[in-house]
């Protein structure tokens, strides 16, 4: 067993199952047995190693009514798949929303208005663990 799985490897001969203990997302990747029974097969497998995500963290511009505001949530931790957004508990629109990266997206609220204010959630999920947060968002001025 080479490095690095030094240590971390066990292989089990008698049913050619091999344990791979404190898995790192590097370990991801595809895997070759190959067995030594007469027309020697082989056989690939996938492994994909994800971590979970972290909760988002949301911060907001300074919300001036008729003027450009944005929402921007954050995930520190964790291969994010998808990021949705909800105003006070209801989805809202892919579009509203804007991915920068795998684990940015803005909430543009341009031009902001009285109707925007309310309680916005970033939803950040991926195939082994969601997070949500919530924050609330005032809009200034008298409009």
């Amino acid at each position: 067993i080479h490095m690095p799985y030094t240590g971390r490897a066990i292989f089990h001969p008698s049913n050619g199952s091999l344990l791979l203990e404190d898995v790192q997302e590097s370990d991801s990747g595809i895997y070759k047995v190959t067995v030594n029974a007469g027309d020697r097969e082989s056989l690939k497998i996938l492994l994909e190693v994800l971590k979970p995500v972290s909760r988002p963290r949301l911060q907001s511009s300074a919300l001036v009514a008729q003027a450009t505001g944005e929402v921007l949530c954050d995930v520190a931790e964790g291969r994010v798949d998808t990021i949705a957004w909800k105003k006070d508990g209801q989805p809202l629109p892919p579009d509203r929303g804007f991915h920068l990266s795998d684990s940015l997206s803005v909430l543009y609220l341009r031009p902001a208005k009285k109707s925007d204010c309310g309680s916005y959630s970033c939803n950040v999920s991926n195939g082994i663990s969601w997070q949500e947060t919530s924050l609330n968002v005032t809009i200034a001025g008298d409009r």
